[in-house]
């Protein structure tokens, strides 16, 4: 099964970065404004909210280009994203959860592989839930079937 990046969500995430670069742009046009005790640690929040913006954007920009894929195999799990691409094996993955976010009205599933950092595996045409079921039930089933 192969799963694409939705471009509807790296459209939204794409111009959520570009409003936070112009706010980050407006605050360094404004910053003669302030008190100049407060001019230098605005001048240097600016620059790096735009500078971290502007590299997320990028990301995104290159989602809306060329869409990222994650493919489930009997193999394991391959997240293709274009500039980056990491493999896991069944055998190497510990558990499998499916997460609210910090605000609690998003889900994510994540994705723990052994003796590495976990994986939040979002921004995909499936949702959250629908992901963690198939991979769930892929897991299970590969795992099964390399037993026997």
């Amino acid at each position: 099964m192969i799963v694409r990046e939705s471009r509807t969500q790296a459209t939204l995430r794409f111009f959520g970065c570009l409003a936070f670069v112009a706010v980050c742009v407006w605050m360094l046009l404004t910053v003669a404004t302030v008190a100049p005790d407060r001019a230098s640690k605005i001048t240097a929040i600016s620059w790096i909210g735009a500078a971290f913006f502007g590299v997320l954007a990028l990301r995104y920009a290159w989602s809306l280009l060329k869409p990222g894929t994650l493919t489930i195999s009997p193999a394991g799990i391959t997240q293709d994203l274009g500039w980056r691409r990491k493999h896991w094996n069944w055998a190497d993955i510990d558990q499998v959860e499916l997460r609210r976010t910090a605000a609690n009205f998003v889900s994510v599933c994540m994705l723990f592989p052994i003796a590495k950092p976990p994986v939040r595996l979002f921004g995909w045409n499936l949702s959250a839930a629908e992901l963690y079921e198939t991979i769930q039930r892929d897991r299970t089933h590969y795992s099964n079937s390399t037993m026997i």
